[in-house]
């Protein structure tokens, strides 16, 4: 449920008739009095203005608004009497007043310029000047989280932002920076790597692209061919020996190893075995055939 609103306390009298008692002691000297003077006639306080403007009097708001412009004009012509006015404040003599202090690995950044505007006042140009600072403070927390470095000129522009290596960082522990040191290594040799590859893969694009340029024939017009063109490969055959290279493959080097010196020489008795089991197979391979013919042919009649 939603919480009622405390009442105003009442503080006094809570009579009404005392009430009225108290307020009526206040104006009883206005109500229903008798004139100060028989012979004077008193008249409205808008009335006696009207008549004290006419005879040139003024109320006492004009007096005072024209005495305040009568101050104001003094310090007017007190400023213009003096010479020289208060210098602008600039902060470019602040510029190089810094130095580097031991045990700092970062340099030291720009500080952005602010110059005082001519109708700024102090105070106003130092909020100005805190906000800056503020601003540079939120700058530097947002480069320890995300790990870069922002680069502004003179007039607080951002330049350039680039990124902040781990391997920078002073306070980094011994064993932390040895494992990255060796990921970069890693990185930087398997980028040599991939170099490579992509120039030999546009060297041999080259010589693919060459190889039929000795090929071409130029025929004029009108000539007469007696016989087919001869091709000379003498070029191409010392261009592919020069550039390419026989693989060899382990597997049909061993295959070879193994089989060079396990063929046994056949004794006579075994040789003469293999050509009777020989005979006997291509004996019954015909008389297969020669029944599959038959059977295939039974129902003609040779006439």
């Amino acid at each position: 449920m939603a919480r009622r609103p405390a009442k105003k306390k009442h503080r006094g009298i809570k009579d009404p008739y005392k009430q009225m008692e108290e307020r009526f002691e206040k104006i009883k000297h206005k109500v229903n009095c008798k004139p100060v003077n028989d012979q004077t006639q008193e008249i409205s306080r808008k009335l006696q203005m009207i008549t004290d403007f006419q005879k040139g009097k003024l109320p006492k708001q004009l007096e005072e608004s024209q005495t305040v412009n009568r101050v104001r004009e003094k310090k007017s012509k007190k400023r213009k009497k003096s010479d020289v006015a208060p210098p602008l404040i600039d902060t470019a003599r602040l510029a190089d007043t810094e130095e580097e202090e031991y045990g700092m690995n970062r340099p030291l950044k720009k500080i952005p310029r602010l110059v005082q505007y001519s109708d700024e006042t102090e105070n106003e140009f130092l909020k100005r000047v805190n906000r800056a600072a503020q601003d540079i403070v939120n700058e530097s927390k947002f480069e320890e989280k995300f790990r870069v470095e922002v680069d502004r000129d003179e007039s607080g522009n951002v330049v350039k932002m680039k990124h902040r290596k781990a391997l920078d960082d002073p306070l980094l522990p011994a064993k932390k920076r040895a494992k990255l040191e060796a990921r970069e290594k890693r990185k930087k040799e398997k980028k040599k790597e991939r170099d490579l590859k992509k120039k030999q893969k546009g060297k041999r694009k080259k010589v693919d692209e060459d190889d039929f340029k000795h090929f071409q024939d130029k025929v004029e017009f009108g000539e007469v061919a007696y016989e087919p063109p001869s091709l000379d490969t003498s070029k191409f055959t010392k261009m592919t020996n020069s550039d390419t290279k026989t693989k060899s493959f382990i597997f049909m080097e061993k295959l070879k190893g193994s089989q060079a010196g396990k063929t046994p020489e056949l004794t006579e008795s075994r040789k003469k075995l293999l050509e009777e089991e020989r005979l006997k197979a291509v004996q019954a391979y015909r008389e297969m055939k020669a029944a599959k013919y038959k059977s295939e042919n039974k129902n003609f009649a040779v006439i």
